[in-house]
């Protein structure tokens, strides 16, 4: 009789069986829900690396582009504005347009200060040419640093370049590097000068403030300052100059138009 109570039918635990495929059915459904979700979450991710993965690749060969473009483009822009432009005025007047003093005055000073500059910025393009690791030493500013800045940038590059070579070619014979003293030069007020009195000036502006958009950092901000502030006094010089040179014309022409633009 003992061990026929031991003996137990397979239908003794049918609540237990009952409620542990209740259990396994809720498992399953639960299983079912974290699975869809985690599969969600997985499309999630995947499609913002899919979007954030080409602006990475694009920044980078924006980059690429601004390491070959930058050198070149200053080269040219002050090789044609500047240099090309002197040789070609000196041959048309038989005398060296570069007239910067050689004593101690303002003029001087400031002439040394912006050759500084200039000189300091040709060298930063070099290296980010091609020691770009070393850009993040310039102290990156990084809410301006995307496509967007960067296409504006290169924009105002052209056409700060396309700008110079224009108002250069309005100046004719007058292009002058410094103040001369020595031969009176025709007031030129038509063409660009018609919209700025400096249209030269105005436009290596735009060149630093495109240089500064391309590559956003401390650095190039400091270019864009300095480079702003002595214009400004180189500017102030000259007027003082053309206003002793032109007399009443000078005064005139100030009045209808803008030292700027």
């Amino acid at each position: 009789m003992k061990k026929l109570q031991q003996i137990k039918s397979p239908f003794d635990d049918l609540e237990t069986f009952i409620l542990t495929k209740s259990d396994i059915s809720s498992h399953i459904h639960i299983m079912y829900i974290q699975s869809a979700k985690e599969s969600i979450e997985y499309k999630v991710v995947t499609c913002k690396a899919m979007t954030t993965e080409p602006n990475k690749l694009t920044d980078k060969k924006m980059d690429e582009i601004l390491r070959l473009t930058l050198p070149i483009y200053f080269i040219i822009y002050f090789g044609l504005a500047f240099v090309l432009k002197s040789i070609i005025v000196a041959k048309r007047i038989g005398k060296n347009p570069l007239v910067l003093p050689k004593d101690d005055s303002a003029f001087v000073l400031i002439g040394l200060y912006f050759k500084l500059i200039l000189i300091a910025m040709f060298i930063y393009v070099l290296v980010f040419a091609f020691f770009p690791t070393w850009y993040d030493k310039f102290l990156p500013i990084i809410t301006l640093d995307n496509l967007t800045i960067k296409y504006i940038g290169l924009g105002i590059l052209a056409v700060a370049l396309i700008w110079t070579i224009i108002a250069q070619g309005h100046m004719k014979n007058s292009w002058r590097i410094g103040i001369d003293t020595e031969t009176k030069t025709e007031l030129i007020t038509t063409g660009l000068f018609g919209l700025s009195r400096n249209p030269i000036f105005f436009g290596m502006i735009l060149s630093l403030i495109g240089l500064f958009l391309t590559t956003p950092n401390a650095l190039t901000g400091l270019f864009l300052i300095l480079g702003y502030i002595l214009i400004q006094i180189q500017i102030r010089l000259e007027e003082e100059f053309l206003t002793k040179e032109h007399g009443q014309n000078y005064e005139t022409y100030k009045l209808k138009v803008r030292r700027l633009i």
